[in-house]
């Protein structure tokens, strides 16, 4: 159910005009609402209790005392210094009414301010993982993040309202990488279980599993039109495969150390991969001869993330 308010309240955002006196407010508890919203689905009778805690201290005077001022001042007054709607008097509202109609009601209130007020660049918090994130990523049309982590799962998240569409098992080890496709039907994954795997983006069957990596799968990644993967791992190997068939068509060798991160380039004739400690370079291979084009050399230590521009220059 508190999934579907969240959606309720982007529904409502996004027809109220920016000028509308009530649209601040009710982004600002969109947002407080999607800070918890993990937790609320599990606890639903903490809904006023998350919102309470989050909400009145945005703006109620006791807020001034706990929050240091930026160095060379606001850049405009702070929340509990402004004279428009105040969120911390629709909250104590809020708590009158539930008090007088459940006259046993009772909940926990914070007797601080959280660490990141409201209206900052943070849209929402992804709750579910029981170890480290170690990779997440967009699906093409903005829907949809995959998460991999060290719980050994791919996950599924829906953008708009928070909510957890889909938990992939199988890795019997950390996963260290996953992506979408370029159509966003299937999510590649790689794993400390030295497998990639392949799996269908909607119903989340597991489609392939692709073996011959001899260390740890650190990074994948999908060609342009989805028809090959590429993938890098501690065996100080990039490998590159058809999606459909699971054949790999080419191992290129040249990294002195781990491979960090793989791509593609947009047109698909070239890979990009970047080295681990004490190798610290990138390297650019032609997609289908294998051969080594380039190397670029600079960082100090390892290079964990690689990606081409849209243009591919």
């Amino acid at each position: 159910m508190i999934f579907d308010l969240v959606k309720d309240f982007a529904f409502v955002l996004n027809a109220l005009p920016e000028s509308h006196p009530r649209r601040r407010i009710l982004k600002l508890l969109d947002e407080a609402i999607r800070r918890d919203i993990h937790f609320i689905n599990r606890h639903p009778t903490t809904l006023f209790q998350c919102t309470w805690n989050t909400c009145w201290w945005y703006d109620c005077p006791d807020a001034a005392g706990h929050y240091v001022e930026p160095e060379g001042g606001w850049k405009e007054p702070p929340p509990w210094e402004q004279r428009r709607g105040k969120l911390f008097k629709m909250l104590a509202a809020w708590r009158s009414q539930k008090e007088r109609g459940d006259h046993g009601f009772f909940w926990l209130r914070a007797l601080r301010p959280p660490p990141l007020p409201l209206d900052s660049a943070q849209r929402a918090v992804l709750r579910g993982h029981e170890e480290s994130v170690t990779s997440v990523a967009y699906s093409p049309d903005g829907r949809c993040i995959v998460s991999g982590a060290g719980d050994k799962t791919v996950r599924v998240w829906d953008v708009n309202s928070g909510a957890m569409l889909a938990v992939l098992l199988g890795h019997t080890r950390t996963t260290f990488s996953a992506a979408f496709s370029s159509d966003g039907r299937r999510i590649v994954s790689g794993s400390g279980d030295h497998t990639v795997r392949v799996w269908d983006a909607n119903s989340g069957a597991m489609l392939a599993v692709f073996r011959g990596h001899e260390g740890d799968v650190l990074s994948v990644n999908w060609s342009s039109d989805a028809t090959r993967i590429v993938s890098g791992s501690d065996d100080k190997t990039v490998r590159v495969w058809d999606a459909n068939s699971g054949a790999m068509s080419a191992i290129l060798h040249g990294h002195s150390a781990n491979v960090c991160s793989v791509s593609f380039s947009p047109d698909g004739q070239r890979i990009l991969s970047g080295g681990g400690y004490g190798d610290n370079a990138i390297r650019i291979w032609d997609t289908d001869s294998g051969a080594e084009l380039a190397v670029l050399r600079g960082h100090e230590r390892d290079v964990t993330s690689v990606s081409y521009s849209p243009d591919g220059r």
